[in-house]
């Protein structure tokens, strides 16, 4: 790597946009949620780390995979390697507005006794 290309300035408009965007987990949504929050910071970097009120977290392929989907990015232009406040982009708005994937009232309903439980 040459000191031209270490020099680079990273900014929000080189974010990589993937084919499809993944599941949104709990712990992905309150990390989007802290982002939103404006509690979070983003390392500039392709594979950039997270952290939370001032604490690294224990999550990074979770805040990569969040970068790598367009949903985080940093709020302005940061030489490479420092901190920059992370900010939602309009795709990570509009995934914390969607409801969990996977998750339905019938999975949160009260399972009935079974027959032989009924009669004890």
């Amino acid at each position: 790597m040459t000191s031209a290309e270490r020099a680079e300035v990273v900014t929000p408009e080189r974010t990589v946009v993937p084919e499809r965007t993944p599941a949104i987990t709990h712990r992905a949504r309150a990390m989007l949620r802290a982002v939103q929050a404006g509690r979070a910071e983003l390392t500039a970097s392709c594979e950039p780390d997270l952290r939370v009120d001032g604490l690294h977290c224990s999550d990074q392929a979770t805040s990569h995979e969040l970068a790598r989907a367009g949903l985080i990015r940093a709020a302005g232009p940061a030489l490479p390697g420092s901190w920059v406040r992370a900010e939602l982009t309009p795709a990570g708005l509009a995934a914390l507005a969607r409801p969990l994937q996977g998750y339905t009232a019938r999975r949160l309903s009260v399972v009935p006794p079974l027959p032989n439980e009924s009669a004890a």
